[in-house]
């Protein structure tokens, strides 16, 4: 057969099918099967807090102490256990600037004494203890095997503990004598100034505080216990003025339960049930969230606001009890698939989200619960039941942005 021929054959062929290819392409395209890449999140169960933000006086069992003048300085830091008849507080009287020396002194002291803490020296010593003896260990292990291999490292590693024990007991040991020197030096001029030097006790045992408000002795813990509305109102705009109903210097906190008390609209009060834990967050304290128990609801006819009370025992580390400051109650909790706003759709009157059902749109209908900060939470139902089965699911793949979408269409 004539090799030409052939050829001519297969470039006939091949053309053919070359030119069906390239319909085919430009059909395909024509059609709008082209391959559409789509923004999805795939659903997860999550949760959502509903909240609510208000004024909170705070309510504590407090005891004033009064002292004769306002130059002072706490022996004790706020928050520190006193006993009964503890020396608490210096006051000082006249001249010479010795209130400003002992205050130096103090802040001094407390700071190389948070050093010793805040290092976890004490436990950085225990692990480098343990280290030591485990690399001395290893090193008559290596030994009494009679091998030398990895000798260096064992060695090296046993010298480094023996130098950081070293630096670490000469670290604290330098501390605890620079503590010990500035209280000396405090002892000192008290006993040349204790003519005008005044020491305050604890008159009951309890929580030391180094400042009062005033408020001491009229909002205690009982006081909670019988405030009204009226009385809310009344307590929040006296210490909003500066007012003051008792005086004193320093004070101790004779119960460590303390109370919150919040006014609260009518709507939101009904969803709530006394003696149910409910969490309360505090922004002016890092956002600090504090599990407490509703105790009691009180409303006054006529009013549009109720009173809540909390209460808790849990006394965090560092907590500013400033009498008034910002509290979020979280009202609610919602569990559910969290989709974002953007996603929702209208489609015939039912309200859902488009997703990908392999290469398909399809719709799924969802159940909002709580929108806030541009998301939904949206209930998970039982797909399997009846009149659910076009619910969204878990692990679909929501489409969150797209145009010309509805259900069935190809996706490629």
């Amino acid at each position: 057969m004539d090799k030409k021929y052939i050829k001519n054959v297969l470039i006939y062929i091949l053309s053919g099918v070359l030119s069906i290819l390239g319909i085919g392409y430009i059909a395909y395209h024509l059609s709008g099967g082209s391959v559409v890449e789509l923004p999805t999140e795939i659903m997860m169960e999550t949760e959502m807090e509903h909240s609510v933000t208000a004024d909170g006086l705070l309510v504590r069992s407090e005891l004033p102490i009064s002292g004769g003048g306002s130059d002072v300085c706490g022996m004790l830091s706020d928050g520190e256990n006193a006993g009964v008849g503890q020396q608490v507080m210096w006051v000082f009287s006249g001249a010479g600037g010795i209130g400003d020396k002992i205050r130096s002194i103090e802040f001094q002291i407390r700071v190389l004494q948070d050093s010793l803490v805040q290092s976890n020296m004490p436990t950085a010593l225990d692990k480098n203890a343990k280290d030591l003896k485990q690399s001395y260990e290893r090193l008559l292990s290596t030994l009494g095997a009679g091998s030398l291999e990895g000798l260096d490292k064992v060695t090296t590693t046993l010298q480094t503990c023996i130098n950081k024990n070293k630096n670490s007991q000469k670290t604290r040991q330098a501390i605890e004598q620079a503590i010990v020197e500035l209280e000396n030096e405090r002892k000192a001029l008290l006993e040349a100034n204790k003519a005008g030097v005044t020491t305050l006790t604890a008159p009951e045992a309890g929580l030391f505080y180094g400042s009062v408000d005033g408020f001491e002795s009229l909002l205690s813990g009982e006081a909670a216990t019988k405030m009204t509305y009226a009385d809310y109102l009344s307590y929040c705009e006296r210490v909003k003025n500066g007012e003051k109903a008792n005086d004193g210097v320093c004070k101790v906190v004779t119960d460590a339960y303390w109370y919150v008390c919040l006014a609260l609209d009518n709507t939101v009060a009904r969803e709530l049930m006394e003696g149910q834990i409910y969490s309360l967050t505090f922004p002016e304290n890092d956002n600090q969230k504090i599990e407490m128990t509703l105790h009691r609801m009180e409303s006054a006819y006529g009013e549009k606001q109720s009173l809540l009370v909390f209460g808790t025992r849990s006394v965090p580390a560092e907590f500013d009890f400033s009498r008034i400051q910002k509290v979020s109650l979280v009202t609610k909790t919602y569990t559910g698939f969290r989709v974002p706003a953007q996603a929702v759709r209208y489609v015939d009157g039912k309200v859902g989200v488009y997703i990908t059902d392999g290469n398909k749109v399809r719709f799924r209908r969802i159940e909002v619960l709580m929108v806030g900060d541009g998301n939904c939470i949206v209930a998970q139902h039982d797909t399997t039941k009846e009149g659910y089965t076009d619910m969204l699911r878990l692990y679909d793949k929501v489409i969150l942005s797209g145009k010309e979408l509805y259900d069935g269409k190809y996706l490629d």
